[in-house]
């Protein structure tokens, strides 16, 4: 994506654990981009030195449609 999600977006994210995979939603950010002619991206250069900075904090959060179903729960009434 050309530029990081906003506050509120709602991402989905993979854990290589597996314990944290899923959706989540965006509650600060803090994006740096490297500017032209900047140190990170000195004049003449076709490419910046050094990329973007990004920090997200996040919680984990559920879908965006307010009568989503737990697919366990659905699967479990039935049987």
């Amino acid at each position: 994506m050309p530029t990081p999600p906003v506050v509120g977006d709602l991402i989905w994210l993979v854990d290589e654990s597996g314990e944290h995979t899923g959706t989540h939603r965006i509650l600060e950010r803090s994006w740096m981009p490297s500017l032209p002619g900047s140190a990170d991206w000195p004049t003449g250069s076709a490419h910046p030195r050094v990329g973007p900075v990004l920090v997200l904090i996040i919680e984990p959060a559920r879908g965006p449609f307010r009568d989503e179903v737990d697919l366990e729960k659905e699967e479990m009434s039935t049987r």
